[in-house]
């Protein structure tokens, strides 16, 4: 990341409270979640058609996650990464658990 980021990232944690990015990082997780259904529509997935392309669609989707990304540093979420890891592993063990039964 380059320093304008860094610089950025100060000016939100200095002007928005826990509360406020908090709010922020729900909007922006049903921001991700509606780019998801239209992946699903712009590629086909669905009977019911987008005029929006698979590739329009796509970028959205890479915007929403770069949103959720840039909430998680702006709560210093990801600097849990440790113990992210450690229950991503988990999860993903009762995700593959629930796809083989």
């Amino acid at each position: 990341m380059t320093d304008e980021y860094w610089n950025n990232l100060a000016v939100v944690r200095n002007k928005l409270n826990r509360r406020e990015l908090l709010e922020q990082l729900a909007e922006e997780a049903t921001e991700l979640a509606q780019a998801s259904l239209k992946a699903i529509r712009a590629e086909g997935l669905s009977n019911n058609p987008t005029p929006v392309s698979a590739v329009e669609a796509t970028r959205e989707l890479l915007g929403e996650i770069a949103d959720i990304s840039n909430c998680l540093t702006a709560l210093s979420l990801n600097a849990q990464q440790v113990a992210i890891d450690i229950i991503a592993e988990q999860k993903m063990q009762r995700w593959v658990d629930r796809v083989l039964e």
